[in-house]
């Protein structure tokens, strides 16, 4: 038989199916990352604050009282200002 039957009407084929074949689009994306010195001083800025409590500011100032007192430390120990008892 050709698929027909004695009426004239189409057997149904048990076996057959639609297949669909889904392929995801291919995208290709290129991007070009701009880091500059203020996203640099900003992301450390948030880090430091987030991780340490302190600021990026607070940790230059520290260091520059820290540095003022050793320069005048050293400028007394010149000038002979400092004494050094012995016991």
């Amino acid at each position: 038989m050709n698929g027909t039957t004695a009426d004239g009407e189409a057997e149904e084929d048990p076996r057959s199916a639609i297949r669909i074949n889904m392929m995801p689009p291919k995208i290709r994306l290129n991007r070009d990352i701009i880091f500059t010195l203020e996203d640099l001083f900003a992301s450390l800025g948030g880090t430091t604050a987030l991780f340490v409590g302190a600021s990026v500011l607070t940790v230059v100032e520290t260091v520059l009282f820290i540095l003022r007192h050793l320069v005048r430390l050293v400028i007394r120990r010149r000038r002979g200002r400092v004494v050094d008892f012995k016991p």
